[in-house]
């Protein structure tokens, strides 16, 4: 099988990727903020004293969830654009 050298080569296309991707992220940004929201509450219903509270890992997963969420919320929102312009 020969191929002609001025045909172009196939390419991913890049704007389904970006789809995947910004659904994968947003994802699991929802999936860091409801663990967020359970942790917060569990700990809090766990102990009312502040070296306990201070041990909540809800806000790290608050703070890891929503970039994961506006990175995913972008990504596909320029996939999505991309596809049907």
């Amino acid at each position: 099988m020969q191929v002609d050298p001025l045909e172009p080569a196939p390419q991913r296309d890049i704007r389904w990727i970006l789809i995947v991707l910004g659904i994968a992220f947003v994802v699991v940004g929802v999936l860091l903020l409801a663990v967020a929201s359970i942790v917060s509450d569990a700990v809090s219903a766990g102990c009312s004293s502040s070296p306990c509270a201070s041990l909540d890992p809800g806000p790290w997963f608050d703070w890891m969830g929503l970039p994961f969420l506006g990175l995913g919320i972008v990504l596909l929102a320029v996939g999505l654009w991309w596809a049907f312009r």
